[in-house]
């Protein structure tokens, strides 16, 4: 599986054997600048210009935390406590 966010305001979980989407997540108001997963908790964290980072549970491709308290744009979101899968962001 993969993940991306894009400028149509989805995420989307794709099966890479399919070359198909899997889930596309929908809640974000804006586009979607930004990616993460949790190795840990195996949690996505999405970040977005709508002003809002959100916490996604993979196994039911749900939204179960929506983060507000930003005055603008987001452009990275990061889960801390753990290292991250990756020391880049997808955007």
């Amino acid at each position: 599986e993969a993940l991306s966010g894009s400028n149509d305001k989805h995420i989307i979980i794709w099966n890479t054997e399919a070359a198909a989407p899997a889930h596309v997540l929908q809640g974000h108001t804006e586009p979607v600048t930004c990616v993460r997963v949790s190795p840990s908790s195996g949690q996505l964290f999405s970040a977005s210009w709508d002003k809002t980072a959100r916490v996604w549970d993979l196994g039911s491709a749900s939204c179960v935390a929506v983060l507000k308290g930003h005055e603008a744009a987001l452009w990275a979101v990061q889960p801390l406590g753990e290292e991250a899968a990756s020391d880049r962001c997808l955007t």
